[in-house]
């Protein structure tokens, strides 16, 4: 994940507007596939990622079995305050056309917001 970045122009109740970009995963872990009657094998993650900050979910979309997905996806957000939680989850899903309810997590991180804005509008945070 890129760093943020904070812009003068905002909503009122807003400190400043974050710009998060979901740049690629490295060396994600083998998932466990369920073959329905013929049971369980261990497999490539069909990976996406999940953004949450205020109440805001942003999602990547599904990459089909890679190692090391890349979705270069951005989202920009308003911020109100430095202590708010940004989280990230990468996901397994079963199928390339949608999420489903029983998607596990892969890996997750989750930062205040004031953690990954340089104030002087730039990144503090490189790649992960």
């Amino acid at each position: 994940v890129s760093g943020g970045t904070v812009s003068s122009m905002r909503p009122q109740n807003a400190i400043g507007r974050m710009e998060v970009t979901i740049i690629q995963a490295h060396n994600l872990p083998q998932v466990i596939w369920s073959s329905g009657k013929d049971g369980e094998f261990l497999g490539l993650p069909q990976a996406y990622c999940v953004f949450t900050l205020n109440k805001l979910t942003a999602q990547t979309v599904i990459n089909k079995r890679d190692w090391s997905p890349s979705w270069n996806h951005t989202v920009s957000i308003d911020v109100r305050d430095v202590w708010q939680v940004c989280s990230l989850k990468v996901m397994h899903s079963k199928t390339l056309s949608r999420t489903h309810k029983d998607d596990f997590t892969i890996g997750n991180v989750s930062l205040p917001a004031g953690q990954v804005i340089n104030w002087r509008g730039g990144s503090l945070g490189g790649d992960g």
